[in-house]
C-alpha cells in the first residue's frame, strides 16, 4: 500500500524492499528513532515530532472509535517500535481524530484493505492532494522480509523504501503484497465492521477501467478517537 505518488507502480508492480533507520538501542527497553522532517510535505495538520525514544517491548492495546463501531487493535512495540512510537504520538495529540478513511481496495485475492491517516481528506476527491497528506516527518522501514498480510493486519503506507508517515493500512481478508510494508499490529475484533465498508462500495479513483476496485469508500469511515492500555 502507498500514499498516491507510487499508488499504481505498487499496484502492478510493489517496489523492493526498504531499510529500517533504526538506530543504536538506548537501553535494555528502547531504541532510539530517528524522525526526518520533510519541509517539502509539510503537516496538513499542526503536530510536533515524536521523541526519539521508543519503547522496544511487547505491545500495545488500543481501542480505535468511529463512526462504524470500534476496533480493537494490538500494536508490535517488540517487532516495530519506531513505528508504534510514531502512530501512538500522533493518537495522543488527537492528530487522526475526526479524520476519514480516504480509500478502500477490491481486488480479488491480492489488495483488499482500508486506507487512513491523511486527515486533509474531506471526503471528496481532489487529484493534488488525494492520499497525499502526511505529518511533516518521515521514518524508516521496519521490515524483517518475512512479512505477510493476512486479514486483520494492520501496515504502515508508504511512498517508496523509507517514506513512512502518518498513513496505515488495515487487510480486511488476505493480500498479497511484496514484504515493504512494516507491519506494526493486528485487529483483534471488529475486522467485520471494514468488510461492510468494502461490502458497501466504492467510487472508483484508480484503475477505473477494471470496475470499483480501487477508490473512496462509499460508506464514510470517521475516526472518532482512540483509547487503550
Amino acid at each position: 500500500m502507498t500514499r498516491r505518488s507510487s499508488t499504481i507502480a505498487l499496484v502492478l508492480a510493489l517496489l523492493a524492499t526498504g531499510l529500517s533507520t533504526v538506530t543504536a538501542e538506548a537501553s535494555p527497553s528502547t531504541v532510539t528513532c530517528t524522525y526526518i522532517p520533510t519541509p517539502e510535505d509539510p503537516a496538513v495538520k499542526p503536530v510536533s515530532p515524536p521523541p526519539a525514544q521508543a519503547r522496544n517491548k511487547g505491545t500495545f492495546q488500543l481501542t480505535m472509535e468511529t463512526n462504524r463501531g470500534n476496533i480493537e487493535l494490538e500494536l508490535f512495540r517488540d517487532k516495530a517500535p519506531c513505528t508504534v512510537n510514531s502512530f501512538l504520538h500522533l493518537v495522543r495529540e488527537h492528530w487522526y481524530n475526526e479524520s476519514l478513511c480516504h480509500r478502500i481496495t477490491k481486488y480479488p485475492g491480492r489488495l483488499n484493505v482500508l486506507q487512513c491517516g491523511d486527515p486533509r481528506f474531506d471526503g471528496t476527491y481532489d487529484p493534488k492532494t488525494w492520499s497525499e497528506g502526511g505529518p511533516g516527518y518521515k521514518f524508516g522501514d521496519e521490515l524483517s522480509g518475512t512479512e505477510t498480510y493476512g486479514a486483520g493486519t494492520l501496515a504502515m503506507a508508504n511512498a517508496g523504501p523509507n517514506t513512512n508517515g502518518s498513513q496505515w493500512f488495515l487487510n480486511y481478508q488476505d493480500s498479497k503484497l511484496k514484504p515493504n510494508y512494516t507491519v506494526f499490529g493486528r485487529v483483534t475484533k471488529g475486522l467485520d465492521i471494514i468488510q461492510k465498508v468494502a461490502d458497501g462500495g466504492l467510487i472508483p479513483i484508480l484503475n477505473p477501467e477494471q470496475g470499483e476496485v480501487d477508490g473512496i469508500p462509499k460508506q464514510k469511515v470517521r475516526i472518532d478517537g482512540f483509547w487503550g492500555d
